[in-house]
Formats: structure tokens, sequence, C-alpha cells
């Protein structure tokens, strides 16, 4: 029997200037202070966010029939518990913005608890006939609730400061919601390995193919971050999003060559999603007495009915001689909505649905924030230094390394919005190593980026027609380090 557990606690300390200028526009903080004071966004020493999370795992393991069967059994369960007060600036200076969102408050709570029972079992019914199966179960509860109080405006739509008979008005209240999901999943593979005589006296030293169907699923939740005038069938529409199942088969090939130095291994793969989960900004309608107003955003996760991926992948090792370390990879992957109907328009005008068509049919289209292709190469050499007699202790390998990697165009959120497209980069990295004898000392230099590329890596996307502004995040530049490594 075994036994394998872990806790961990988070105290959130988040700021962000959404419109990235020196006005307060857009701006929302998790790490203290109060919107309506300057010390707002500076740290205090109270718990604005805790989140705490913890697992176990109890395994037992079997074998039977002179080992040619094992069997693993056993449970799982994780529990999570997020609080998370966060104030929102939100053009609090602007006489169109809805007047009970320029400047609230923000709390949720999330409690989330999952188990599982599993088996899994490995036949070996040859010497190179392997059968591997295995079944779970899986149960999740998600929970949240949620509160936004404006920091102006009281119950009466007067505005503050409040008193306790008159309290800050509410702009979004649920109480504690929760759903289930439950799925079986299971996952069978075949693998044969080419007996020693198949391959005689090639170059080819060992060769295994196999074949895998697998199931998995992703559970559903709440969106506990929907803000803004939100009615009890909203909050059912909006405030919530289903499981995602994926089936996938892939089949592939592993082999070493040449006296070992050349390692290979190649995959094809083809995935079938249904009710994939995709990020998804929502624009809610002003209400029927500020027809002028400044829409607001809602950041949602949403449904397409289905979804499939297909591609595949080549991974190589190579030691053209054994001070030479070869590393390629590369992988092509095509994805596309295959049914996604009633998408959200993100260019749509929520006050206007016919200057731009609420929603549009994404089916056909590739899905966002995967690239088609990537690459990477790493080549390091390993030069042995042999030190005057009296240095005997300096002793060691120098080892230099180059990395080179490239990932085609990603599309993030919308394709009807060109500025979201991050074109493919290439990555350049370096490392110069130095490794002591005693393999315990470890000293080295490091570059990455270093042809200083421009590229992001995240994309803040609110619609163009709430506040016209899309934020992208850029990705680190050109920087330079060095590391001391110790094995005890």
């Amino acid at each position: 029997m075994k036994v394998l557990g872990s806790w961990r606690e988070q105290v959130q300390r988040l700021r962000e200037d959404i419109d990235m200028s020196r006005f307060p526009l857009f701006e929302w903080s998790s790490a203290g202070g109060d919107a309506l004071h300057p010390d707002f966004g500076v740290p205090t020493d109270g718990d604005p966010g805790v989140a705490s999370q913890g697992t176990l795992e109890l395994q037992s393991s079997i074998s039977l029939f002179e080992e040619r069967l094992s069997l693993v059994g056993g449970a799982f369960g994780y529990w999570e518990s997020v609080s998370t007060e966060f104030d929102f600036i939100n053009f609090p200076e602007s006489p169109i913005t809805i007047p009970n969102d320029g400047l609230s408050k923000s709390i949720i709570f999330t409690d989330n608890f999952s188990w599982a029972l599993f088996v899994h079992g490995v036949a070996d019914i040859t010497d190179w006939l392997s059968i591997t199966g295995g079944v779970r179960y899986t149960k999740e509860k998600k929970g949240a609730a949620r509160r936004v109080e404006n920091l102006v405006l009281c119950s009466d739509n007067s505005r503050g400061p409040c008193t306790p008979d008159n309290p800050n008005r509410v702009q979004t209240f649920f109480g504690e919601r929760s759903r289930t999901f439950d799925r079986i999943t299971p996952m069978a593979s075949v693998a044969l390995t080419a007996p020693d005589e198949w391959l005689l006296d090639g170059p080819v030293d060992h060769l295994l193919t196999y074949f895998t169907y697998s199931e998995g699923f992703k559970g559903g939740g709440i969106n506990a971050a929907v803000r803004g005038f939100l009615d009890d069938d909203e909050i059912e529409s909006f405030g919530q999003f289903e499981q995602e199942t994926l089936r996938s088969y892939e089949l592939g090939l592993k082999t070493i060559a040449f006296d070992r130095r050349v390692r290979a291994s190649l995959a094809g793969y083809y995935g079938e999603y249904s009710d994939l989960q995709s990020p998804t900004v929502l624009a809610v309608p002003c209400p029927p007495e500020m027809p002028d107003c400044l829409s607001q955003p809602r950041f949602i996760v949403d449904n397409a009915a289905e979804a499939r991926i297909a591609g595949g992948e080549l991974e190589m090792t190579l030691h053209p001689v054994p001070a030479m370390t070869l590393i390629g990879t590369t992988s092509y992957q095509f994805t596309e909505y295959t049914d996604f109907p009633d998408a959200v328009n993100v260019l749509k005008n929520p006050n206007n649905p016919a200057e731009n068509p609420p929603t549009i049919d994404r089916s056909g289209e590739r899905l966002p924030f995967v690239p088609k292709f990537s690459a990477h190469l790493g080549v390091q050499y390993a030069f042995e230094i042999e030190a005057p007699e009296d240095w005997a202790c300096l002793d060691g390998v120098l080892t230099p390394r180059l990395d080179w990697s490239y990932r085609s165009s990603v599309q993030y959120w919308g394709s009807e919005l060109n500025g979201n497209v991050q074109r493919g980069y290439n990555l350049l990295n370096g490392r110069l190593g130095y490794l002591f004898w005693d393999d315990s000392i470890e000293l080295a230099l490091w570059s990455r980026n270093l042809t200083d590329e421009t590229y992001f890596d995240e994309v803040y996307q609110i619609p163009a027609l709430v506040v016209g502004s899309t934020t992208r995040f850029y990705a680190t530049p050109r920087t330079y380090g060095g590391e001391i490594n110790y094995r005890f």
C-alpha cells in the first residue's frame, strides 16, 4: 500500500493596469488598499485572497502469473478552497460608465472537491505482445458564491458615504451555487515489441509499435467572475458551463538503433471533443435608463458543441560521437471547431445587435491558442577538462549548449480580430556549464532569447465595441544569468 498526499496555500496579491496608461481608467487589485483611497494596490498586512489545495491518493499493486500481469488500483481525492477579494476602477470619472460599476469591490468564494476510483493493469501476453487497460470513475463538485458592491453609490442610489441602514449598493450577488459532474473514462493500449531474432544483426537495436484509445473529461463549473446586470435567467445562462469530454486515438513507433546512438519516436493522433470549453468575452448591454453608457465585459467559459484535433510528432536523440548530443522535435497540429453555431461575435455592439450579429458560426474555424507547427533543435558537446596535477580537484566537464525553437502563428480569441494574431517566431537560448568530476557541483552561465525576439504570449481581450482595446503581454526579452548547483 502506498499513500501520497500534498497540501499548499497561497496568499494572493495581484494588481493589473488593464489600459496600461498613467490614468486610472481600468484597473483591478487584490493586493490591498481601497479603490477610493490613494493606497489602492499597495500591499497591506491583511490577506485579501487566500487559496489552499490538498490531495490524497491511496495505491495498491499486485503482480500475478510470474509477474506477467501487474495491477494497480486505488482512490484519489482533491479539494480546493479559495477566497478572493479585489477592487475595480473602471472609468470612474466618465459620465457614460454604468454608475454601479465604476468603482466596485468584488468578493468570490470557491469550494471545489473531486474524488476518483481507478484500476490499471498491464498483461504481458508473450515476450512481444503487451496489453494495457484501465478504467477510472471521477466525480467532481464545483461551488462558488459572488458579491459585488459599489463603492460610491448606496442602496437608494445616493452617493456615499453609506451607512448600515443604507449600505453600499449590491451590483451582483448570488449565494453559494454548486454543480456536480461525473464520468467513467476507460483506456486500452496494445504494444508490439519486435523479437531480437527479427532484428538479427541489422542497424535496429529495439523496435516497438503501439496503438492507444483513451477517453478523458474535464468537469464543468460556475463562471464566478460574471458581473453586471444579471437576473436569475442570465445567471443560469451565463453563470455555468458544461463538462468537456475527449475521445482520442494514438498510433506510434519507438526505436533505438545504431548501437544506441539513435533514439526516435514517431506518433500520430486524433481526438474528438464534445462540449469543448472555450474562454469567451461577452458585452453587457446598457440598462434602459442609460442607453448611452459604456457596456461592461463578462469573462466566461462557454461550450463549443464539437471540435477535433489531429496531428503528428517526431522526437529524435542522436549521439554522432559519445561526447555530442543532438535533440530534435517537431510537431504539426490540425484543429477545428466542427460544430459551434452560436459563438459570441467579439465585434458585436451589444446595444445595437442589428449593427453586428450577436453570434456567429465558428464551425470550421481553427481553435485559438494552438499553433499549427512547432519545432526544437538542441546541440551540446561535453569537453573533458584535466586540470594540472596540483589542481586535480578542478577536473570536470565543460558543456556548451544551444537550443533553437520555432512556434508558428497563434490566433488569440476570435478570428475576426486580426490584431490578436501572434506571428510565428524563433527563439535561441544558450548555456555553458562546468560539472566537476565529483558530480556534486556545477557552475553555469546562460542566456535566454539571445536574438532578443519580440513576441507576446498572452492577450487580454475586451470586445472592440466595449472599450475598444486589446492588451498584449509581451514575453521576456534577452536575459542573462548564472547558476550554482549542488547535489547532496
